[in-house]
């Protein structure tokens, strides 16, 4: 048996994009070639890291609304323009599995069922 604690990369994601993944529309989110996020994605030898999962809230707090999914993995490479990435440029690829949890949001998700 494996006790070693999962691996999850947590990130805040704007509502448009986050009701997309609950709806299982988005399969990946992305994040710029930019510092912060090299430091947060990359290892010290500039290899990519390695996550389990990913957590995404809805802005900032415990309250807010929080998905956790599987991670497929990360990448780098040009996403789809239509989930947010930019035309013709290198992102980072966040490429997301089978949702885990949905926490604190239930007014969120009632948009998704009355939009059906």
């Amino acid at each position: 048996m494996n006790d070693s604690p999962l691996i999850t990369l947590r990130l805040p994601i704007k509502r448009h994009w986050f009701l997309m993944i609950a709806r299982g529309e988005k399969l990946e989110e992305y994040r710029e070639l930019k510092s912060f996020y090299h430091q947060r994605l990359l290892n010290a030898d500039g290899s990519l890291k390695y996550f389990d999962r990913i957590e995404l809230t809805n802005g900032y707090g415990h309250t807010l609304p929080r998905i956790t999914l599987e991670s497929k993995g990360i990448l780098v490479g040009q996403g789809n323009c239509k989930w947010g990435a930019p035309a013709s440029q290198d992102v980072y690829i966040l490429r997301l599995g089978g949702i885990i949890e949905v926490l604190n949001a239930d007014l969120l998700l009632g948009e998704i069922h009355e939009r059906r």
